[in-house]
């Protein structure tokens, strides 16, 4: 996927501008094709660095920069703490990511990520192909703290690449259209307190692919995932071939899809046990045809404790439904369940 990370032209020594003689011609036509040349060498040249020099591995971004018309991208070679200030607006040009953070290969390195924010107004706003809020790429071990409203038009509000543990703490709102948060690699420890709405097909709202260790997702009371298109699940987890890698996802906020094939929760592939725990102030609510409350597919032992709401109310919608399991699936239901008449 692009990085799109802004070019910055280098000044171009500026030829004399001399009567053009028959003598000359020549030496102005190499001329003018040494300043083409310049010119054209001169946009592969990246900006990077928006918030200044990093010292002592850490950096702070103000709201000195505002509006971060480039974005804020730094490619670190050390572990990395980074503070994005109450008041930063990041509103790049189309196809630049809000925030990109780039490792070199072998993730060695650690990524510390704050985000503070005290009101409603957005504070990244990205546009274009390839344009994630933020992009974590080639990390070790991820702490990203999150209170910042992100809008990413074409993209994920949230993309996170690390071969370590990756811990995630989101209170913000994330509008995308692409997928809410979604990382890949790694151990997972996510908390949501804040509004996920994802507005396109097969974009979830939480997406983990192949986690290498546990994956561990908390919808707190305050939190909410909702989705609009097809086939774009609240929650989707996908494990790693060979990995027996285990899932706890405790639900006690509200998950909500509104396409048809978009389940509320979508496991597949986990080698491992996967566990389910709603609470009584949970709810997993779905309207499109073929759209489950959850659904558990090619994968080993399950356990769901359902005290919550789970109801679906398109047609082929089952409020719990499993499909290639190896092990048992335990299900303890003190909830409320409502599924379609027309089955």
């Amino acid at each position: 996927m692009p990085t799109g990370r802004s070019r910055q032209a280098l000044p171009c020594p500026q030829p004399r501008v001399e009567k053009p003689d028959l003598r000359r011609r020549w030496l102005l036509t190499s001329t003018a094709i040494g300043v083409a040349g310049c010119l054209a060498l001169s946009q592969l040249v990246y900006a990077n660095d928006e918030c200044g020099t990093i010292v002592g591995n850490s950096v702070t971004c103000t709201s000195a920069g505002n509006n971060y018309t480039s974005g804020i991208s730094y490619d670190p070679t050390d572990d990395l703490t980074m503070v994005v200030q109450d008041g930063v607006t990041i509103t790049p040009s189309s196809g630049n990511e809000g925030i990109d953070i780039t490792f070199p290969s072998g993730n060695l390195f650690d990524l510390d990520l704050r985000l503070y924010d005290s009101d409603a107004a957005t504070d990244i706003t990205t546009s274009g192909s390839g344009a994630e809020g933020i992009l974590i790429s080639r990390a070790h071990d991820v702490t990203l703290v999150n209170q910042a409203d992100i809008t990413s038009g074409n993209d994920d509000g949230m993309e996170i690449h690390a071969s370590g543990a990756v811990t995630i703490d989101n209170s913000g709102t994330i509008t995308s259209s692409g997928r809410g948060i979604y990382t890949s690699f790694g151990s997972l420890n996510l908390t949501n307190s804040g509004a996920i709405t994802t507005t396109t097909s097969s974009s979830n709202g939480i997406f983990v692919r192949y986690a290498e260790g546990d994956t561990t997702i908390t919808l707190s009371e305050t939190g909410t995932v909702d989705t609009l298109g097809t086939k774009a699940d609240g929650i989707g987890i996908r494990g790693f071939p060979g990995v027996e890698e285990k899932v706890y996802l405790l639900v006690a906020g509200a998950i909500t899809t509104r396409g048809d094939a978009a389940n509320g929760i979508s496991l597949n592939g986990i080698d491992g046990h996967s566990i389910i725990v709603q609470s009584d102030t949970g709810s997993i609510i779905t309207y499109g045809d073929g759209a489950h409350g959850i659904e558990i597919s090619a994968s080993n032992a399950a356990t769901i404790n359902n005290s919550g709401v789970i109801a679906t109310f398109g047609n082929n919608s089952h409020g719990i439904y499993t499909i290639g399991i190896a092990g048992a699936v335990d299900i303890t239901a003190s909830g409320f369940m409502e599924i379609p008449s027309e089955m």
